[in-house]
């Protein structure tokens, strides 16, 4: 439809820094500040004429079923972006989870999605930057309307801030070997990235210092930001795409959700301790010292034999061998200078044709202690059948390119990702009888799937009850078997990303349920589910 084609060409123009992630390199020297009032309302105008353009389609008679969902999904996402101006958000551009410095630092590294080979890709890459140092100053405009609006982020979080980027500017992450960077352009790269670039984060760390964290607050969560509860129930409502969630209600199925694994688990062990006389309870598999990984080394080639293993089992017996989709994505560690503040791993899909392949990305920092029962479910979520294989899957069927380019459904995508975990799960559940280590990759798959009930209660807590940090990390520590730094990071995530760990849980249960009434054809029931992409619940 001519519509979508023009819709995420618009698109590409004013996020050009998406184009270039998709693949699209029409505007790789252009960037736009995301953060100046000017930029903001011109791409909700942008949404606007989109939003009426859809309206317009939609009342037409002769729609095809397959076009008639792209506009019901391109039309909740369009909504959902101009509610999301209700709010502000931008008056909070940076915390310790979404920093906009580290994310440009790796792309200055040369581990982001952009290359620096060629005279011109530096070229561009250097115009590029020098606009990002005019956004940080936009960043701090911003971050002055959050104070006189009573919109600010915690006083912890902003110390976490200014310490990240007193690390960069000290290891200096985001200057490339000068043997790297061809002679030609090395004069504008030295003015741009190594002077002006190190000039503005400095400048950003004292503004933080001096002006910022005077006027943080010292609380936890959405409750201590003017208009909180009503963010947070539009938070709710954006990642799970439920119409009208109960936030009550959720947590309480986080409750529940914890008693129904809890049992599992139990089950699962009074089973096998009989069979295996050595058999290490789930609650002392954190103790043992065969269960941890050693090195770096050995974390990536653990992950990499699941990939095989995974894609030879699960893989075959849930989906459609036929399909021709793109199932080989790399395995790569998160950047040492990103490790600190990040999850234990994430995602990073493809462009479009491929030439830069899907990527599961793992911290492997070894300050914390990294679980060998964990990382059977970690695969199949982050890898095969999880979000490599539900977005590649997308983007071969060929579907509009705003489906998997503009926004997503997070209640889709990581639903997906935990009820690949579950198909994980089941295929091991399946066997008369199983092996030790099997085993423990079953408490491994429980304890992941359990991390994902205790969020119902986490997010909730901190959002709409107003927990404070030592009882989410008591609440954590119970149920969960993370490193002590990987707790911490978890719990921060929730509190800077509100609602978006609810969506896990919500998505899986969705899943499962729709599993349940299409037994007959697995492999189609996951064929229907997966060809269309990322949608609102609600259109499954």
């Amino acid at each position: 439809m001519k519509l979508f084609n023009d819709f995420i060409n618009d698109y590409f123009k004013l996020a050009p820094l998406n184009a270039t992630y998709v693949g699209i390199n029409d505007y790789n020297d252009k960037l736009k500040n995301y953060y100046a009032e000017k930029d903001l309302g011109i791409y909700f105008q942008f949404l606007k004429k989109y939003l009426k353009l859809v309206n317009i389609e939609l009342k037409k008679v002769n729609l095809s079923n397959k076009n008639n969902r792209y506009l019901k999904v391109l039309k909740y996402r369009i909504e959902m972006d101009i509610e999301n101006y209700k709010f502000n958000f931008h008056y909070l551009p940076i915390n310790s989870y979404h920093n906009p410095i580290l994310s440009w630092v790796k792309l200055c590294s040369g581990d982001g999605f952009i290359n620096l080979k060629t005279v011109k890709e530096f070229n561009d890459f250097i115009k590029r930057t020098d606009i990002f140092c005019n956004n940080i100053d936009s960043m701090i405009d911003r971050m002055d309307d959050g104070i006189k609006n009573d919109m600010v982020q915690p006083k912890k979080v902003m110390l976490k801030i200014v310490k990240d980027l007193e690390n960069v500017i000290k290891n200096e992450n985001y200057i490339l070997n000068k043997k790297d960077i061809p002679k030609t352009v090395y004069k504008e790269y030295q003015t741009v990235i190594i002077y002006k670039f190190t000039k503005q984060i400095k400048k950003l760390i004292k503004y933080i210092k001096t002006v910022y964290i005077k006027k943080c607050h010292n609380g936890f969560g959405l409750k201590y930001i003017k208009n909180g509860p009503k963010m947070y129930e539009y938070l709710v409502r954006y990642h799970t795409t439920l119409k009208n969630p109960n936030i009550k209600e959720i947590h309480k199925l986080g409750l529940l959700e914890i008693e129904r694994i809890q049992n599992d688990m139990d089950e699962l062990y009074q089973k096998y301790s009989n069979i295996y006389k050595d058999l290490v309870h789930y609650d002392k598999l954190k103790n043992d010292k065969t269960q941890i990984f050693k090195s770096e080394q050995e974390i990536i080639s653990s992950y990499k034999k699941l990939r095989i293993k995974l894609n030879n089992t699960v893989l075959k017996e849930y989906f459609d061998e036929n399909e021709k989709v793109n199932i080989n994505y790399d395995i790569k560690k998160i950047p040492e200078y990103l490790q600190e503040n990040s999850t234990g791993a994430y995602y990073q899909r493809s462009n479009i044709d491929h030439s830069r392949k899907g990527a599961f990305y793992i911290n492997t920092n070894l300050k914390d202690k990294h679980y060998k029962y964990n990382s059977y479910s970690l695969s199949a979520h982050e890898g095969n059948p999880g979000h490599h294989y539900q977005i590649s899957y997308s983007n071969d069927m060929k579907n509009p390119l705003f489906i998997s380019f503009y926004e997503d459904e997070t209640a889709y995508i990581e639903g997906w990702g935990l009820y690949a975990e579950f198909l994980g799960r089941e295929y091991l559940l399946k066997k008369k009888i199983l092996l030790k280590d099997e085993i423990y990759d079953l408490f491994g798959s429980y304890n992941m799937e359990m991390l994902r009930a205790v969020r119902l209660v986490i997010d909730t807590g901190i959002h709409y009850y107003g927990w404070d940090y030592k009882k989410c990390h008591n609440f954590m520590k119970k149920y969960v078997d993370l490193g002590e730094k990987d707790l911490e990071n978890e719990i921060y995530r929730y509190s800077l990303y509100p609602g978006q760990a609810l969506a896990y849980k919500i998505g899986e249960l969705k899943f499962k349920e729709l599993k349940e009434k299409n037994k007959k054809d697995i492999k189609k029931f996951h064929h229907n589910i997966l060809k269309f992409g990322s949608c609102p619940l609600f259109l499954l």
